[in-house]
């Protein structure tokens, strides 16, 4: 929601840390009149997660009069992260670069619906009217609310902030109101709200396309050997260890990539990348404990 608070002063609690909110007469979160707009959002994503994990570790007990073992053994872990994120991007920007026209575009699935609020609106709402079928934004709406059917939403979807909304537990006003999804999003265009096109959509040509899945894949592998070693001197009993460690991490990344141009008229087009980092870790492993 979007309010109009003209007026609006806000002070430091002398008392703590909490703001505080001074509304003119008419324009606080409580009064209907000071709405000037509605809007619900939808951001669907989707994301996977999976591990998989080697380890195998071997010893030699030698018992030799200075090494007593051998540990040596390695592990391998192959970790991958995926999904899918808003979408939408520009397939083709056309021949025309000075034109929007005649881009190729696949819509996102962030999706607006919104109505502003009029006082000189007759109608109680509007029909919902869709961008620029050649922009990826697409699927928001935009409607026109009465003053009155605005203040009839108010009535029946707002309702007080819970006691625990804050996260300090208390601090806020019980009179400061909040809309309920459904009580508003019944109103509203809600036809994109749904999973429909978070894998594969139809563009702007009427053809079939693929939205670009992000996905970051990290392979791990590590080697050691140690050995273990005691010995009496000097009528100490000594024994420790010694020994070294390798560390082998890659990384490899693939996703969308978004550009911007600027020829008559900027655009945005979107890539499929693929990026690579390599890691490389020696380690040296000792010990050393005496004991009378």
């Amino acid at each position: 929601m979007s309010y109009n608070t003209p007026g609006l002063k806000v002070t430091i609690d002398p008392n703590g840390s909490a703001p505080i909110f001074t509304f003119a007469d008419g324009y606080s979160p409580s009064d209907a009149s000071a709405v000037s707009q509605w809007q619900i959002q939808y951001r669907p994503s989707q994301s996977a997660n999976s591990e998989d994990q080697y380890k195998l570790d071997f010893e030699y007990r030698a018992e030799l009069p200075f090494l007593k073992a051998v540990k040596f053994g390695g592990r391998m872990t192959d970790a991958t992260t995926s999904g899918y994120g808003y979408g939408g991007f520009i397939v083709d920007a056309g021949a025309n670069l000075g034109s929007v026209l005649d881009n190729t575009v696949i819509y996102a699935n962030s999706v607006n619906s919104t109505a502003l609020v009029s006082n000189g609106a007759t109608a109680d709402q509007t029909e919902a009217v869709y961008g620029n079928p050649y922009e990826t934004n697409f699927w928001n709406t935009t409607e026109t609310w009465s003053r009155g059917f605005s203040n009839q939403i108010f009535a029946d979807a707002m309702t007080p902030l819970p006691s625990s909304f804050y996260y300090g537990g208390g601090g806020l006003p019980t009179d400061w109101l909040y809309p309920t999804f459904n009580g508003v999003a019944q109103y509203l265009d809600t036809s994109h709200f749904n999973l429909d096109n978070l894998y594969t959509t139809t563009g702007s040509d009427g053809k079939p396309y693929d939205q670009i899945p992000y996905n970051i894949q990290e392979k791990t592998d590590a080697q050691y050997v140690r050995f273990d070693y005691a010995f009496p001197a000097f009528g100490y009993e000594v024994d420790g260890n010694f020994g070294v460690r390798r560390v082998h991490t890659e990384t490899t990344a693939t996703g969308q990539n978004t550009r911007s141009e600027t020829s008559r008229r900027q655009w945005h087009g979107s890539d499929r990348y693929c990026v690579q980092h390599t890691d490389l870790d020696d380690q040296g492993l000792y010990g050393l404990v005496a004991e009378l």
